[in-house]
């Protein structure tokens, strides 16, 4: 676009992916083992925890903000905007993290609670008999159900992996 000197208003979001690829891809480019943990969004709700700040980028249905996170950028698309790969916007933003000083994040689940919650997730999902907890992935249209990384969305080391 900058090279066509194209002008005018756009959005330049990128184009839309699905929770479930960007947490693997994550695993994928930093050779993480982390296990994913989908549950549903009523369990999250009646547990008390905080979308967005305590489980960055999940937005409960509580909120009822149909349309959030969904912009179109296809004029931008259209005029020759191009993307990186995910892969490789992944591991620029953990190369730039590398050169930080070191900081206290202030999204995610503490880990104590992050970890008592896939206690009760473990019990409420084998009376309900519902779920799967390794590796059960929501379809991308699915706002019923979030995911739980094992302290993934609390890593500040080069080979973690914002979520």
């Amino acid at each position: 676009m900058v090279e066509q000197q194209s002008i005018g208003i756009y959005n330049a979001t990128g184009t839309p992916i699905s929770f479930d690829r960007l947490l693997n891809e994550c695993k994928r480019v930093t050779h993480s083992t982390a296990h994913i943990n989908w549950v549903k969004d009523d369990f999250l709700i009646k547990k008390e925890v905080q979308d967005w700040s305590e489980l960055p980028l999940w937005l409960s249905k509580k909120r009822q903000m149909p349309g959030f996170m969904q912009i179109n950028s296809q004029k931008a698309i259209n005029a020759g905007l191009s993307f990186c790969s995910l892969a490789e916007t992944i591991s620029s933003i953990l190369q730039w993290n590398a050169t930080r000083e070191p900081v206290q994040l202030k999204a995610g689940l503490d880990r104590v609670k992050e970890s008592n919650l896939l206690i009760d997730w473990r019990k409420y999902s084998s009376i309900d008999n519902q779920e799967k907890l390794v590796f059960n992935f929501a379809p991308a249209e699915s706002s019923q159900k979030t995911c739980f990384t094992n302290g993934l969305n609390k890593s500040t080391s080069k080979n973690g992996c914002m979520a």
